[in-house]
């Protein structure tokens, strides 16, 4: 299993493949490590791969995921700084245990999610998931259990004691992720 993340909100057709290591589960606390200095958090949605897949024509691409969460992707403000400046962030910078915290997966056409205690709603169409499928098979065999993250364009700085939850947009019931920021 890997994870990749889509950066394409800022530079066109930029990806980067990074370990399982990097996976949190939901209702697990996300520790910010010392060493690196300020962090920001991106709101996400995190699309799983359900097939074995290489060279997927984006006409098919809909074959190889049904489940999407929401996720929190979280990077040092450095990677963030380089990602504005159109620079897609060296893999070291996000290879650190509990980079990625993914929530409940759910079964949607419509993939959106709000979370808070931001209160911002993001959502993604279909076509961008298949053509990004499209992209990353191209040069990567696509293994059951991959994760595609497709981070939201604007971060929040992680406060310590905070509990970040997500819901599904169709559902404010239905709470898909909770992690507390230590």
């Amino acid at each position: 299993m890997k994870f990749l993340i889509a950066f394409d909100f800022i530079i066109p057709d930029a990806w980067l493949p990074l370990p399982d290591s990097v996976g949190l589960q939901t209702d697990r606390p996300f520790f910010v490590p010392d060493d690196e200095g300020a962090f920001s958090t991106f709101p996400s949605i995190a699309v799983r791969i359900d097939r074995l897949g290489k060279c997927i024509e984006t006409r098919f691409a809909y074959r190889y995921w049904r489940e999407v969460a929401p996720a929190l992707l979280s990077m040092p403000n450095v990677a963030v700084r380089n990602l504005e400046h159109g620079i897609i962030p060296n893999a070291s910078l996000l290879c650190f245990d509990s980079a990625i915290i993914t929530g409940h997966w759910i079964q949607t056409d419509a993939p959106e999610f709000t979370f808070s205690p931001s209160d911002n709603t993001i959502a993604i169409d279909r076509t961008l998931i298949d053509d990004a499928i499209r992209r990353f098979s191209l040069l990567n065999t696509l293994k059951t259990g991959d994760i595609l993250i497709f981070p939201a364009k604007s971060p929040f700085a992680p406060v310590p004691d905070t509990v970040v939850t997500a819901y599904s947009a169709q559902n404010k019931e239905q709470l898909l992720l909770r992690t507390k920021i230590k």
